[in-house]
């Protein structure tokens, strides 16, 4: 067992310089594990994000159905998505990886694919954020923090898109690294 940082879904939150370049290929690995999390009916939007940029919010995370998700947006201010089947609550790891020649998206959970987006163009342009976070969105916005419970495990900003085997790799070894070479 590693150590973890611990989230209280209230207003806990890590902030880090979002010095990401959108618009080369990239790779964002998280290993995360929610815990019971308490819903509001009144809540406009009922997802928790381990990680995320604000703004056209680009996150990971989890939702009130169970299910562990990415979210992210295109520069045209279309909204995609890719989530899991509904699930209980466990430590998985998370990646997506974009290669802007394609437009494509690519979304793991604990290694295996659930999704492939086309953007049909760029990436929104995440970098004119000058923070990212851990354990919410945007501290900063009102009721729409998006606050996680839980634990992180692991956190990665990769500079290249990483492949599917790449990803499987770090999946099911996080523990020798996340640089080791595995190949």
């Amino acid at each position: 067992k590693t150590a973890s940082l611990k989230f209280n879904g209230e207003n806990a939150s890590v902030k880090f310089r979002n010095n990401t370049d959108y618009t080369k290929p990239f790779t964002i690995f998280i290993s995360f594990e929610p815990e019971d999390h308490v819903f509001s009916t009144t809540m406009r939007d009922d997802t928790f994000a381990a990680f995320g940029i604000p703004g056209y919010d680009l996150m990971i995370g989890y939702n009130s159905f169970n299910r562990y998700l990415t979210q992210y947006f295109n520069s045209r201010d279309k909204f995609f998505q890719a989530y899991s089947e509904e699930t209980a609550k466990q430590e998985v790891t998370m990646a997506i990886t974009f290669d802007p020649k394609k437009e494509l998206v690519h979304n793991y959970l604990n290694g295996e694919l659930i999704g492939t987006n086309e953007l049909d163009t760029s990436m929104y342009d995440y970098s004119v954020q000058p923070w990212g976070y851990l354990g919410c969105v945007d501290p900063s916005r009102v009721g729409e923090q998006k606050y996680f419970k839980g634990k992180i495990d692991t956190f990665a900003i990769y500079n290249i898109g990483l492949d599917s085997t790449e990803i499987k790799e770090i999946s099911n070894n996080r523990y020798f690294g996340l640089t080791s070479n595995f190949g």
